[in-house]
């Protein structure tokens, strides 16, 4: 039952992070604001997604009960039927064996009309799928070059965070660097 939990309220999270990231991007938000957006609709979805994997581990121990259950009776249902059954069978096999004979011309018969059919149907239906196929094609590619502009604002837009994140860090290095060399000189001066 833990693993359907488990499963479901990681399922739940990933969908909610993606989603939630989708909108982020899709608004022109930061990155941290499409991050904390994510992780917020994550955990929030990705709860239900535990309380429902609980609440389907838990019907699945009452219905493997009941099957238990019914499975004992059909055992003894099954061995009282026995000899009907089998008296059933031995009645019932020399009709049936002749029903079969007398239905198999008429099945080919339909097996083939329905073969032709179903080849015409198929030649009917090629242009359009190749029609629909076209215009997905011509569709993605719009998106994509729809997309890029923000894709690469979003990359401009990182580029410069990491840039300035690397001068401040650089220039901190250097003040502890120097703060390092005049407690060293100090150090030095005492010894």
């Amino acid at each position: 039952m833990t693993k359907k939990i488990i499963k479901y309220a990681l399922l739940g999270g990933l969908a909610g992070a993606g989603y939630a990231a989708y909108q982020g991007y899709t608004r022109d938000e930061t990155i941290d604001q499409v991050a904390a957006r994510a992780a917020r609709t994550g955990a929030s979805v990705g709860a239900v997604g535990g309380i429902i994997g609980l609440l389907l581990g838990l019907k699945g121990r009452r219905k493997a009960r009941k099957a238990r259950k019914n499975a004992k009776k059909a055992v003894l249902l099954a061995a009282k039927a026995g000899a009907i059954t089998e008296a059933v069978r031995t009645a019932a096999t020399p009709a049936l064996e002749q029903a079969v004979e007398a239905a198999r011309p008429k099945v080919k018969r339909a097996a083939k009309a329905t073969r032709k059919q179903a080849e015409k149907a198929a030649e009917a239906a090629r242009p359009h799928a190749e029609k629909a196929a076209k215009a997905g094609r011509k569709k993605a590619a719009d998106v994509a070059d729809a997309a890029r502009p923000h894709v690469e604002q979003a990359a401009k837009a990182t580029r410069e965070r990491a840039t300035d994140l690397a001068e401040v860090a650089r220039q901190r290095a250097v003040r502890l660097g120097g703060d390092l060399r005049d407690q060293a000189a100090v150090l030095v001066e005492v010894a």
